[in-house]
C-alpha cells in the first residue's frame, strides 16, 4: 500500500514540476509576445503589457516612444546587447518600479523614463556616456540614483522634480551637469561633484532646499578656474567643500 502511496506523490510532483516550468515558459513567451521588433530593435510594447517584460537578447536598440504609456509594466530587463534607449522610451509607465539596464548601453535618450512615477532607484552602468534632457524627471518615487563612471554629460532637468531624490552617486568622468538637472530634488541632501565637472548648468540646483552642503573633489584652484558656472546655479548660500584642499567652504558661488 505504502508503495501506491509513494508513487501517487511522485506522479504528482513530477506534474506540478512539468506545470511550473510549462507556466515560466508561457511567462517568458507571452513577455515576447508584447514586443514588436524590426531589424533588431523594439519599436512597440502592446499597452497590455503587464508585470515583468524581458527584452530578448540580441536586441539592438530600444525605439522612440517603444513603451510609451504601457501602464501595468512593472519591470524591465534590458539585455547587454542593447546599445541605446530612444526618446520617450518609457514615458509615463506609471507603474514601472524596476528597470534593469544592461551594461552595453551608451545612451538614455530625451525623456527617456519621464513620468514613471513609482520608479524608486536606479543603476545608470559605466557604459553609458549620455542622459537624455527630463530622462528621469518626475519620477516621483525616486529615492537613490547611480551615474556610472562613463557617463560624461547629465542632460538638462534630467532629475528635476523628483520630490524623494536623497541619495545621488555622480560618475567621476561627468563633464556637465545641465541647466535644470536637479531642479526640485527637495529631499536632496548631499551630493558630491566630480573633479571632471567642467560645467554647471543654470538652477541645476535651485529648489534643493535641504541641499546643505556639497562636496567637491577637487581643490580650490580646480572650483574657481576649471568650472563655468551658468549663474544662477542654485548654489548661492550653500557650503562648498573642496575635498582635495583641507575641506575650505564656500557660501557664496
Amino acid at each position: 500500500m505504502k508503495s501506491y502511496i509513494f508513487k501517487f506523490i511522485a506522479i504528482i510532483t513530477f506534474i506540478a514540476v512539468m506545470v511550473s516550468c510549462g507556466d515560466s515558459e508561457k511567462e517568458e513567451e507571452n513577455s515576447n509576445n508584447y514586443l514588436t521588433i524590426e531589424n533588431g530593435v523594439v519599436v512597440k510594447c502592446d499597452a497590455k503589457a503587464e508585470g515583468t517584460v524581458t527584452i530578448p537578447d540580441g536586441v539592438k536598440g530600444i525605439g522612440d516612444d517603444a513603451f510609451y504609456e504601457c501602464s501595468k509594466l512593472e519591470s524591465i530587463e534590458i539585455p547587454d546587447s542593447v546599445t541605446y534607449i530612444g526618446n520617450n522610451a518609457f514615458r509615463r509607465c506609471s507603474s514601472l518600479e524596476n528597470v534593469a539596464i544592461g551594461k552595453g548601453v551608451e545612451s538614455i535618450g530625451n525623456d527617456a523614463f519621464f513620468l514613471c512615477k513609482s520608479l524608486t532607484n536606479i543603476i545608470i552602468p559605466d557604459n553609458v556616456e549620455n542622459i537624455g534632457e527630463r530622462a528621469f524627471r518626475e519620477c516621483e518615487e525616486l529615492k537613490s540614483v547611480t551615474i556610472g563612471n562613463g557617463v560624461e554629460d547629465i542632460g538638462g532637468y534630467a532629475f528635476a522634480m523628483c520630490g524623494y531624490l536623497k541619495d545621488v552617486t555622480i560618475g567621476s568622468s561627468v563633464k556637465s551637469i545641465g541647466v535644470g538637472a536637479f531642479n526640485g530634488c527637495e529631499s536632496l541632501t548631499n551630493i558630491t561633484i566630480p573633479n571632471s565637472v567642467t560645467s554647471i548648468g543654470m538652477n541645476a540646483f535651485s529648489g534643493c532646499v535641504f541641499l546643505k552642503t556639497i562636496n567637491y573633489n577637487g581643490t580650490e584652484s580646480d572650483l574657481f578656474n576649471n568650472i563655468e558656472f551658468d549663474k544662477p546655479t542654485g548654489l548661492k548660500g550653500k557650503t562648498i567643500i573642496c575635498t582635495n584642499n583641507k575641506g575650505k567652504e564656500y557660501t557664496d558661488i
